[in-house]
């Protein structure tokens, strides 16, 4: 099966990317890389193009303008930045040259091999994807049922060919242009809202969120969260994330993304190795203070027990929905 990896980026991911680039190539050499470009500057291009020669990748570069241009043709926005829609392009722009596309968003770091996703059982689905963490309350907002599964986009195991035949992609953009375009998480939404019966669940190893980091176990995600049981991955299955993650998903700011200067993340470390051999050590050095209300979740969860840090963490997602959105 021919596989390849793939990212989406404009000029204000680039570096981001970068070092998520550097990292899959480190731990994966000889991978073949998409990158689905929207606009970004020749220098971007040279850069990633450094990085593959060091690590003995290959790239592909593919132009998203077009892709992006009919997103924005439906009126949507949200919170997500529109080259990360372009993903949804994929399985048709790289035609029958590819079997199988891991794409991976630009805030991941890669610290194990990925062969597993080239080889993994997708039941004959078009795709695999993880669930998310988002509180519960966020369903209201969409208008998912709360035992429904919500999922993460970030990081995507998509069978080219089967992704076609059910014609994935416009079915999300039926629905954008026939009954909503407005959602927050963009693209995310629409694989919950309209793709929900042909995904497969991605091992969370392979998109282990930022608050997989914060709660070592399953039962604390559900408790902090208020996500059913029926809507979330098995135990053992989470155990064996916690045991050995291979893409780490950088979310929120409780535990604060590494990049950022004042990040009190346990990988700053890491991340900070992985952008000084990226070539791009600047970018672990952005200047974004953790706010007042993310010093105080986390240092909850630095001294409570995880059993009362949970509704510690439920209480505070609940208010901050409550108080934002009204639900």
């Amino acid at each position: 099966m021919k596989t390849a990896f793939a990212y989406a980026t404009d000029e204000n991911y680039v570096k981001l990317t970068a070092v998520s680039l550097y990292s899959l190539l480190h731990v994966n050499p000889g991978a073949t890389v998409i990158i689905l470009a929207d606009g970004i500057l020749d220098a971007s291009v040279d850069l990633f193009k450094r990085i593959a020669a060091r690590t003995g990748g290959t790239l592909r570069f593919l132009d998203a303008a077009a892709a992006i241009k009919r997103v924005k043709g439906t009126g949507a926005g949200g919170y997500v930045s529109f080259s990360a829609y372009s993903r949804l392009f994929l399985p048709d722009l790289v035609g029958d040259e590819f079997d199988r596309i891991v794409y991976l968003d630009g805030d991941t770091l890669v610290v194990s091999s990925l062969q597993p996703l080239c080889e993994l059982d997708l039941a004959e689905k078009p795709f695999a994807i993880g669930y998310d963490c988002l509180c519960n309350k966020y369903k209201k907002m969409i208008d998912l049922t709360p035992n429904a599964p919500y999922f993460n986009s970030g990081v995507l195991v998509m069978d080219v060919a089967e992704w076609r035949r059910r014609r994935c992609t416009e079915r999300i953009f039926e629905y954008m242009e026939n009954i909503r375009h407005d959602f927050m998480f963009g693209d995310q939404d629409y694989f919950s809202l309209v793709l929900a019966g042909d995904a497969a669940i991605l091992p969370p190893e392979y998109n282990f969120l930022t608050h997989f980091q914060m709660f070592k176990s399953r039962n604390a995600v559900l408790r902090a969260t208020g996500i059913p049981a029926c809507a979330w991955y098995g135990e053992e299955q989470y155990a064996a994330a916690q045991r050995q993650p291979a893409i780490h998903h950088f979310l929120g700011n409780t535990l604060g993304r590494p990049w950022y200067r004042d990040s009190l993340n346990p990988l700053r470390e890491t991340y900070r190795r992985f952008a000084a051999e990226a070539g791009v050590p600047e970018v672990a050095e952005q200047s974004r203070p953790v706010e007042m209300g993310y010093r105080l979740q986390h240092l909850c969860w630095r001294l409570l027990p995880q059993p009362l840090f949970a509704p510690v963490a439920r209480a505070m997602y609940e208010y901050y929905f409550h108080s934002r959105y009204g639900v």
